[in-house]
């Protein structure tokens, strides 16, 4: 028996695309060789554009449930040890404050259809294991290691090894790899990935202690990053409560052995903290990017096609944008409607953001690496409260931007793409900092709060075409409906919020398409509308 689509990997970007799949009726199988979701701490930020992507999936608020409480602050403190001195702090407010005062958190901004969500992959994967497991069209095999992929013209053969050692057999018509950085799917498909290997190398400690807070005085934050010259590294809060993760940076040749990680702990904050280990991990960060994204009917998709530093959360978030794209294109051409040249389209519109967030990622990191940490930065002297200081200065004009990063999460386009219609509009900035709303062809299409909750709430499954002008959606419905493109117009010309939305919308007849990205704008329909309608759905 063939079934649509295989998936390689369990973790949050292969679990998306199974939801974003089942979302538009497409059954998939699902292979995770852990028993279970995650132990160990990663990605911990859900960022703006990933929780609108949520949003529509109907898991946002579950999410929430499981993150860092609203009521905890989300500061960013630099200093030298938990106990001080304090360097610098970027401060931002707790959701509850930031939902009353309007001030944004840390990495979110006023354009989010939806706040960023601090939470650990710990508490994320259970949260979308729940929901693939209520769905009928996701089969879900945990506990089943892929050994063997075999490729052909019109299918994908997976050989996996269950948790009893029964070994199946099961053909697809297409199969995501989704199978994170050391991916076999990558590997075996011999795809190899172009940038920077091996750029830094940490040690992880996954703790809980019942007195940090306590024994902290800088107050609760989201990360404490650690400045001396016994230590460099970040302490990051997973769950408000009593539960964190201290990175050291360590040489690349690091003994792990030489290490007692309660002691690393200590000493990093400058108390006899309770420490109670969870697990101990070293790492090494990559700034890759894979050369393909795809190989006959078989596609990459997240860590298995982009690693970056973690500097500014971008690695899970990317791939979640990936497999938003990658699923609506996969269902298209499933049920029909979507182009031969739908597919192509994923590399074409993924890979080139996977390459300016990664780039990001290390310019973030390379903003941490030129702070100068001599002895004397811990100093209760003149001199060291004139170099802490002076840290504090670089801290602020050169570490802002990782952590206010709206241009990274809101403004990617998708410029080039074959299935995007220009309109000849100049081009926005490409800041980091910087997002100008505007739907421009190729633009994430802007939120709007229409009173009733955000305009992307009245977008449907398939294309919408939004109305607020005079011009007639007629002849793109039916073009339309003559390709079996599901459509649905979207008429605000009288809604109360209609001037709001002309403003950044700035035409009469916007065509969203499946993933909230505008293919097309104009006052009128254009005189070739089954050519719009063919360009969009890849023909």
């Amino acid at each position: 028996m063939q079934s649509s689509v295989g998936i390689v990997g369990g973790g949050p970007v292969g679990m998306t695309l199974a939801l974003e799949l089942a979302q538009r009726g497409v059954p998939s199988v699902l292979f995770e060789q852990r028993r279970t979701t995650a132990h160990e701490p990663r990605c911990t930020l859900t960022n703006m554009r990933s929780m609108e992507l949520f949003r529509r999936l109907g898991i946002a608020d579950d999410i929430r449930a499981a993150g860092i409480p609203a009521d905890y602050r989300q500061d960013v403190v630099f200093t030298t040890r938990l106990v001080g001195p304090e360097i610098f702090r970027f401060e931002y407010p707790s959701l509850a404050e930031s939902a009353r005062t309007g001030r944004p958190v840390a990495f979110g901004h006023p354009a989010g259809a939806e706040p960023p969500q601090r939470i650990s992959q710990i508490f994320l994967e259970p949260v979308l294991k729940k929901a693939i497991d209520a769905h009928p069209l996701v089969e879900v095999c945990f506990g089943w290691r892929v050994d063997a992929i075999e490729p052909g013209d019109d299918h994908v053969v997976v050989e996996a090894s269950g948790p009893d050692g029964a070994v199946r057999r099961r053909r697809f018509e297409w199969l995501a790899g989704c199978d994170g950085g050391g991916s076999h799917t990558r590997k075996g498909l011999n795809i190899g990935m172009q940038g920077h290997p091996a750029v830094s190398s940490q040690l992880g400690v996954f703790f809980r202690s019942k007195d940090l807070r306590d024994k902290c005085p800088l107050g609760d934050a989201l990360f404490w990053w650690i400045l001396n010259h016994e230590a460099r590294g970040v302490f990051i809060a997973l769950d408000g409560r009593d539960l964190y993760t201290y990175h050291q940076i360590v040489e690349l040749d690091f003994e792990l052995s030489h290490v007692d990680p309660v002691e690393l702990v200590r000493t990093a904050a400058g108390a006899d903290i309770d420490v109670q280990v969870e697990a101990v991990n070293p790492w090494q960060a990559h700034n890759l990017v894979a050369h393909s994204y795809r190989q006959g009917r078989i596609f990459l998709v997240g860590d298995a096609a982009h690693l970056n530093q973690p500097t500014g959360g971008f690695g899970m978030n990317t791939g979640i944008g990936d497999a938003c794209d990658l699923g609506w294109k996969l269902a298209a051409v499933i049920h029909g409607w979507g182009g031969e040249a739908l597919l192509d389209t994923y590399e074409a519109e993924r890979r080139p953001i996977a390459v300016r967030n990664v780039a990001a990622a290390g310019s973030n990191a390379a903003a941490l690496r030129r702070h100068v940490v001599p002895p004397v930065l811990e100093e209760d002297s003149p001199q060291g409260e004139m170099i802490r200081k002076m840290v504090a200065m670089r801290i602020e004009q050169g570490n802002r931007k990782e952590f206010e990063s709206v241009g990274v999460q809101l403004g990617y386009r998708y410029d080039d793409s074959r299935l995007i219609v220009p309109d000849g509009t100049p081009t926005p900035s490409d800041d980091e900092q910087i997002y100008e709303p505007d739907a421009r062809p190729g633009s994430r299409a802007p939120h709007v709060n229409l009173g009733d909750g955000p305009i992307f709430d009245r977008f449907g499954a398939g294309f919408t075409l939004v109305r607020l002008g005079p011009g007639d959606p007629a002849p793109i419905v039916a073009a339309a409906e003559q390709r079996g493109v599901p459509l649905e117009v979207l008429d605000l010309r009288d809604h109360p919020k209609a001037a709001n939305v002309r403003v950044l919308y700035r035409s009469g007849l916007v065509l969203v398409r499946p993933d909230q990205h505008v293919a097309w704008r104009g006052e009128a329909a254009p005189d070739d509308p089954l050519g719009l309608i063919d360009t969009a759905r890849g023909a």
